[in-house]
């Protein structure tokens, strides 16, 4: 194994609208996940931010960005994680 640098750009494979959450995702329901792939080839499973989940397609170009995901628990603990966002 060799470690590679991804780009910070890929295209919607696929996705779907999640209309019914996990807890600490209830408020943001509903929200576009999508799979993205990067020109290397790599694919990750991201949700797709600052658009309207309908608007999320096959072919779509999105920047991958380093965001808040959630906080976690009671004490507040942020986690962060990549958002796809569209490009354009």
């Amino acid at each position: 194994m060799e470690p590679v640098t991804l780009s910070r750009r890929g295209r919607v494979v696929t996705s779907t609208v999640i209309h019914v959450s996990p807890t600490e995702f209830q408020m943001e329901a509903p929200y576009p996940m999508a799979l993205v792939e990067t020109p290397e080839g790599a694919r990750l499973m991201v949700q797709v931010a600052d658009c309207e989940p309908d608007a999320v397609r096959p072919g779509m170009e999105v920047a991958l960005e380093f965001r808040r995901i959630r906080k976690e628990g009671r004490s507040g603990i942020l986690c962060y994680g990549h958002k796809a966002v569209p490009v354009g």
